[in-house]
C-alpha cells in the first residue's frame, strides 16, 4: 500500500511539472489542468510501451528518476505561477458552494475508493490487468501464449498504466487512472463551456456530465472506456481553442489526443475518423484565412518554440501504433487480432442490423424499469419477428432492453438525463447549431451510428457510449443558451431542475455502486427508498443484512474479492499448496488469471488456451499423448478453468493419473508427478 501511495505522489508531482510547463500557453487553470493531465497519462503510457518494446521494462525506475527530476525542476522554476493558480482555484471554490458541498466531497470519496479497493471487474481479471502481468512474465507485449484473444491484440495504451503499480505486485491504486480521467471529464467540460459562454453555465454543465451514472461507476474501475471519453473532451477543448487562437499547443493536444486514443480502445477510431473529417472541413470552408500550408508557415516563422523534444510524444505514439497494430496484422491477418473472434463481435447483418442496434441502444438508454421493460421486449420480438436477432452477436439470446434495479458498470446506462436531455440536444445541435458546436454534434452522432453499425449488439455494450455522452457538454450548453435569451425565468427554472436531477443521480451512483456499496440496496435502485428502509431497520432494531460502507471490508480482506471468480476455496488452495518458484500452466478461455498472477509472483506462470500451449515457437495439443508428455516435462503444476466438459475430457484422460490438488466442475489443480512417483 505504501509503495502505491508513493506512486500516486509521483503522478501528482509529474502532473504539476507538466502543468507548470503548459500553463503559460493556456488561457485558464481548467484548460491547463486538462491538457497537463492528458499529457501526463499519454507520456507515461508511451514510456512503458517503449520500455517493453526495447525489452528493458525491468529498469523502468530510471524513467521514474527522470520525471521526478524534471517535475521538481519545473515546479521550483514556476512556483509563483502554481501559487497564483492555487489562489485562483481557492477563490473560485469560495464562490461556487455547489461544487464545495456536493462535487468536491464526491471526488474525495471516489478517489479513496479508486485507491483502496481491489479491482473487481471480470474483464480486468481476464485481460485488462491480467495481461500486464503476462507481459511482465514474458518480458514482451507480443505474447506467445494467451487464453483469450484480447490479451495480445486489444490496444494496450491505457491498460499498461497499471504497470506502474503491478511491477511491485501491488493492487492498491489500480483504478486511480480512471479517477483522473473522471476529473478530466469534469474540468475539461467546465473549460470548454466556459470558453463559449460563462462560468455559471459551465459549472451546471460540468455537474450534469459528472452525474451520468455509468461515468460515475467507471471512475473507480480498471476498464479503459472512461479514459477514451476524457481524451474526447480534451480534443474538443483543444480543437476549439486552436480555431480561435491558432496557438500550436492546442493543435498539439488534438494530435496527441487522437494518437493516444487509438492506443486506448479500438472503437476510438469510430470517433477519430468523423472528427478529423468534420474538423478539417470546418477549418477549410468556414475559416476564410485558413490553409494548411499557411499553418506550417505560421509555426516556422513565429518560432513557437516547438523544438524537437515536443515531437517525442506524437512520433513515439505513431511508432507504438505502427508496431502494435502491425504485429496484429502480421500474426493474425487482422488489425484487431484473430479474425474469428473479431468477426463474431461485429454486426453481420449490414444496414438493417445497424439500424436495429441503434434503436436498441436508444431504448436501453431510457433504462425502463423491469416491470415495464418486459413489455418492450415483447414488442421488440413481436414487431421484428424473424428479424428479431439481426445485429446481435448471440442469435439465440433472448433480448432484454429494460433497465436494472441495481447499479453496475457492466449493465447500467447513463441515467435519465442521457435519454431525456443529451440525446435530444445532440440531435437538435446537428440540425440547428452552427460552427464548432455542429462539428461536435456531428462527430458524436456519426460515432453513435458507426458503433451501432459495426459492433454486434451485446447486453454490456453500454460502456462503449461513454465518450458519446461525456462529450456532449457543449451541445447541452448551446441549447440552454439558445433558449435562455427567449425566456430567462423558465429556462433558468428548467436548468435548476435538471441540476437537481444530476445531483441525485450523482449521489445515487456514488453511494449505491453494487461493487462498492456505501448504503445497502433493498429492492430498488432508488436512493431515497433505500435510505428510508435502512433508517427504518435501525429504528426497529433489525439491521439489514448488508451494513453501510460494506466496501471497506474488501480493503482489508482483498483475497475475498478475488475468491468470487473461482470455485470455492480454489484460490486459497492455489496460494497455499503450490510450492515456491514452481512452473505452472494455467489453461482455459476467458478465465480470471489476474489473481493467480498477482498473489503468487514467485511462480513462473504460463497462461494458455485449453488444451493448447506454445513452447519455443512450437504449438502442442494436450489431447495428444506425445504432446502432453512434452508439455508435462516443462511444468510442475497445471491449473484448468473451464465448464466445457467435452474439451476437459480430452485432456483429463491424460491428467487423471496426476496428483489431484483441487478438483471441481469449474476448476481444477493438478501436480505433475515426478517419474519416481509414477
Amino acid at each position: 500500500m505504501f509503495i502505491s501511495f508513493l506512486i500516486v505522489i509521483e503522478l501528482i508531482v509529474f502532473n504539476l511539472g507538466i502543468y507548470s510547463l503548459v500553463r503559460k500557453r493556456c488561457d485558464s487553470v481548467s484548460m491547463a489542468f486538462s491538457y497537463s493531465a492528458i499529457l501526463t497519462l499519454a507520456t507515461l503510457s508511451l514510456s512503458i510501451q517503449l520500455f517493453f518494446f526495447l525489452g528493458i521494462h525491468g529498469v523502468y525506475f530510471l524513467f521514474d528518476i527522470v520525471i521526478i527530476v524534471f517535475s521538481v525542476f519545473q515546479i521550483i522554476h514556476n512556483r509563483d505561477v502554481i501559487k497564483r493558480d492555487a489562489q485562483i482555484v481557492f477563490r473560485f471554490l469560495k464562490k461556487e458552494k455547489l461544487l464545495v458541498f456536493i462535487l468536491l466531497p464526491v471526488l474525495i470519496y471516489l478517489s479513496l475508493q479508486a485507491f483502496l479497493l481491489p479491482p473487481g471487474n471480470l474483464d480486468s481479471m481476464v485481460y485488462n490487468l491480467a495481461r500486464v502481468l503476462m507481459f511482465k512474465q514474458e518480458g514482451s507485449l507480443f505474447l506467445e501464449n494467451y487464453s483469450y484473444f484480447g490479451q495480445p491484440s486489444f490496444p494496450v495504451g491505457y491498460d499498461l498504466l497499471s504497470f506502474l503499480f503491478l511491477r511491485f505486485n501491488s493492487d492498491f491504486g489500480l483504478a486511480i487512472f480512471s479517477f483522473i480521467s473522471y476529473v478530466i471529464l469534469i474540468v475539461g467540460t467546465f473549460s470548454i463551456v466556459g470558453c463559449f459562454y460563462n462560468k455559471k453555465l459551465a459549472v451546471s454543465i460540468a455537474i450534469i456530465i459528472a452525474s451520468l451514472t455509468e461515468i460515475v461507476l467507471q471512475a473507480t474501475t480498471t476498464k479503459n472506456d472512461i479514459p477514451a471519453a476524457a481524451v474526447v473532451v480534451v480534443i474538443f477543448l483543444a480543437g476549439y481553442n486552436f480555431i480561435i487562437s491558432r496557438r500550436p499547443v492546442h493543435l498539439y493536444l488534438v494530435i496527441v489526443g487522437l494518437l493516444w486514443g487509438v492506443t486506448i480502445k479500438g472503437y476510438f477510431a469510430g470517433f477519430a475518423l468523423p472528427f478529423i473529417l468534420f474538423y478539417a472541413a470546418f477549418l477549410i470552408y468556414k475559416q476564410e484565412n485558413f490553409s494548411f500550408t499557411g499553418l506550417l508557415s505560421h509555426i516556422s516563422v513565429n518560432k513557437i518554440k516547438l523544438n524537437y523534444k515536443y515531437y517525442i510524444i506524437p512520433v513515439g505514439l505513431i511508432l507504438c501504433i505502427f508496431f502494435f497494430y502491425g504485429h496484429n496484422i502480421k500474426k493474425y491477418g487482422n488489425i484487431f487480432g484473430e479474425k474469428g473472434p473479431v468477426v463474431r463481435n461485429q454486426n453481420q447483418d449490414g444496414v438493417i442490423g445497424g439500424i436495429l442496434n441503434l434503436g436498441r441502444y436508444i431504448i436501453q438508454s431510457a433504462e425502463i424499469p423491469i416491470k415495464y421493460g418486459y413489455k418492450i421486449n415483447e414488442i421488440h420480438d413481436g414487431f421484428l419477428k424473424e428479424h428479431k436477432s439481426k445485429g446481435m452477436k448471440n442469435k439465440k439470446l433472448k433480448i432484454d432492453l429494460s433497465g436494472k434495479s441495481f447499479l453496475s458498470e457492466d449493465h447500467s446506462w447513463y441515467g435519465p438525463l442521457a435519454f431525456f436531455l443529451i440525446i435530444p440536444v445532440i440531435a437538435f445541435s446537428v440540425f440547428f447549431a452552427k460552427g464548432y458546436v455542429r462539428v461536435v454534434s456531428l462527430t458524436l452522432s456519426f460515432y453513435f451510428i458507426l458503433l451501432s453499425y459495426k459492433v454486434a449488439w451485446m447486453p454490456w455494450n453500454n460502456r462503449y457510449f461513454s465518450l458519446f455522452f461525456a462529450g456532449s457538454g457543449i451541445c447541452i450548453a448551446y441549447v440552454f443558451n439558445r433558449f435562455l435569451n427567449k425566456n430567462k425565468r423558465v429556462i433558468k427554472g428548467i436548468k435548476g431542475f435538471i441540476v437537481l436531477i444530476a445531483i441525485y443521480t450523482l449521489l445515487s451512483a456514488t453511494l449505491q455502486n453494487s461493487r462498492s456499496p456505501t448504503i445497502p440496496r433493498f429492492s430498488s435502485a432508488n436512493l431515497f427508498y433505500n435510505l428510508y428502509k435502512y433508517g427504518s431497520g435501525v429504528l426497529d432494531g433489525n439491521r439489514p443484512v448488508k451494513k453501510c460502507f460494506a466496501w471497506l471490508g474488501k480493503v482489508s480482506n482483498r483475497q475475498s474479492q478475488y475468491e468470487i471468480f473461482y470455485p470455492r476455496n480454489m484460490l486459497t488452495t492455489f496460494i497455499s499448496s503450490v510450492e515456491r518458484d514452481k512452473r505452472v500452466l494455467v489453461m482455459g478461455y476467458f478465465i480470471p488469471v489476474f489473481p493467480l498472477l498477482l498473489t503468487r509472483p514467485d511462480l513462473e506462470i504460463t497462461v494458455s488456451r485449453l488444451g493448447r500451449v506454445s513452447l519455443n515457437n512450437k504449438t502442442y495439443s494436450l489431447s495428444r499423448k506425445s504432446d502432453y508428455m512434452s508439455v508435462r516435462a516443462n511444468y510442475d503444476y497445471i491449473v484448468i478453468l473451464t465448464k466445457d466438459v467435452k474439451k476437459f475430457k480430452d485432456i483429463y484422460r491424460h491428467i487423471r493419473d496426476e496428483e489431484h490438488v483441487f478438483y471441481s466442475k469449474a476448476g481444477s489443480i493438478f501436480r505433475f508427478k515426478k517419474d519416481t512417483d509414477r
